[in-house]
């Protein structure tokens, strides 16, 4: 008894499935393209690279330098193209001492400036606050 106008069940689940494969399959080739957009976008940029480089770079520039306090010729023949010895070098080599541990040592994608910004620093409250009797 089945009338007029109205499909089975059985009929309209074959369309139904056609139609989501059809929309899924659209849905999967719009993400490839832009997948694919995003690479040739980023295609000459090594950005992973450029960012570690600036990370070792900054690591090496906020670590403390060691003092070299030998001077030429006092104790050895001197000139030109000679350099001190190790030992000289040894014995008045003042080595720097190893500042606290860096706050993004553990985080890879990060880089935190420690240096104290004095355009920053005019702004912000101090510790001392003159509210406070």
């Amino acid at each position: 008894m089945s009338q007029p106008g109205i499909r089975s069940c059985h009929e309209a689940l074959p369309r139904q499935v056609a139609v989501l494969a059809l929309v899924s399959s659209q849905e999967d080739e719009m993400e490839r393209e832009q997948k694919q957009m995003i690479k040739e976008a980023f295609a000459g940029d090594d950005v992973i690279k450029e960012f570690l480089k600036e990370k070792r770079e900054a690591i090496q520039a906020s670590k403390p330098k060691d003092m070299d306090l030998t001077l030429p010729g006092w104790g050895e023949w001197g000139g030109m193209d000679l350099k001190p010895s190790a030992k000289k070098r040894r014995r008045f080599l003042i080595k720097a001492p190893e500042g606290p541990p860096r706050k993004d040592k553990n985080l890879p994608n990060v880089i935190i400036s420690e240096k104290r910004n004095i355009q920053a620093a005019a702004h912000q409250v101090g510790s001392e606050h003159s509210l406070l009797v």
